[in-house]
């Protein structure tokens, strides 16, 4: 299996329109064609006491009617959406630029932005 950095691109929703929101299309593997789009994300502690991420997602295109309803679909999100919060957060780490100066995707922006917000109210209880 490819790097999963290799295995998306993020385009927008409307193919037509430069800037619609950020949707990930798969391009490689048993997926490849899926265009989704993530809604809400958790941090969620497991019972193992690692963090693991709760997610929605709505399916915008599905070429080749795969399962995106499939655990190894929901797997691959994951871990899709695992790879895009790194780089966003290497990317502001490495510039020292705040989160409202990242001109990556708005909605992914905003969200990692809410998202390390509940983690640092849980770190601070």
């Amino acid at each position: 299996m490819k790097p999963i950095n290799e295995m998306y691109v993020v385009e927008g929703v409307d193919a037509t329109d430069p800037k619609s929101p950020g949707a990930v299309r798969i391009i490689e593997g048993d997926f490849e064609g899926v265009k989704y789009q993530y809604g809400e994300v958790k941090f969620i502690e497991n019972d193992d006491g690692t963090c693991g991420l709760k997610f929605r997602y709505a399916v915008h295109d599905n070429p080749n009617d795969a399962n995106t309803e499939s655990s190894e679909f929901i797997e691959i999100a994951g871990l899709i959406l695992t790879e895009m919060i790194d780089e966003i957060l290497k990317e502001a780490e490495e510039t020292n630029i705040s989160f409202d100066e990242i001109e990556d995707d708005a909605i992914i922006r905003d969200r990692v932005r809410e998202l390390k917000e509940e983690q640092d109210k849980e770190r601070s209880v």
